[in-house]
């Protein structure tokens, strides 16, 4: 088959690219509305923990799953919509290795951006069910230092714990066993193990549109 290719067509606008669903956006400069769900879900789905460095495909979209089921099991409702929405950015950005993110100032800027369209965007500071007198107040609209606060506090901890189910129950050769020396253990969390299994990405696509309905109430 042959393909021809305009070599001289000086219209392509290299600072975009094109989602699932068609829309054309700048993924270092987003704007309200650049991360519909459907993108999001589909991309997520797709993408490969670990940069593929893993015995079987397991997707960062059943990687989100599992670290809201985490955060509800360990922390309660109240920051499900949070933790099941903590790495949405990498449906635009990508999953980057995080010693190569570091090298990256322009990237990591473009993920706070991120952060503000998908927190205000999904109305993550309106939790339901947020338990009154909670010590970590969800503003309604994004402000970096609560974002950050909820992040180091919550989701990170959830996020470490799915990181070393994964790395153990997925098998990866000679993975190194983390103690990050947080307040919960990997045994706190065996009922969850389960969510670990890899699936195949139309699975993952359906299982986090699933949680995503639920805990949004749509």
């Amino acid at each position: 088959m042959n393909v021809a290719f305009d070599d001289h067509n000086h219209d392509v606008d290299t600072q975009r690219i094109t989602t699932y669903s068609g829309r054309h956006i700048n993924p270092l400069k987003p704007r309200t509305g650049d991360a519909p769900i459907v993108d999001v879900a589909h991309a997520l789905s797709l993408m490969c923990r670990y940069a593929g460095h893993c015995m079987y495909h397991y997707s960062v979209a059943q990687h989100s799953v599992l670290v809201m089921e985490i955060v509800k099991l360990l922390y309660g409702e109240e920051y499900a919509k949070i933790a099941l929405m903590h790495d949405a950015q990498e449906a635009f950005l990508c999953d980057i290795p995080r010693p190569i993110k570091q090298l990256l100032p322009e990237f990591k800027a473009a993920e706070r951006k991120w952060e503000e369209v998908v927190w205000n965007d999904y109305k993550l500071g309106e939790d339901r069910g947020r338990k009154a007198g909670s010590e970590l107040k969800c503003e309604a609209r994004y402000d970096g230092p609560t974002y950050h606060a909820i992040s180091k506090t919550v989701i990170k901890p959830a996020d470490r714990l799915a990181l070393i189910a994964e790395m153990q129950l997925l098998k990866m050769p000679n993975c190194r066993v983390w103690d990050f020396k947080d307040k919960f253990r990997l045994s706190d969390i065996q009922g969850l193990f389960e969510l670990v299994l890899p699936i195949p990405p139309e699975e993952a696509k359906a299982r986090f549109m699933k949680a995503y309905k639920e805990v949004f109430g749509e």
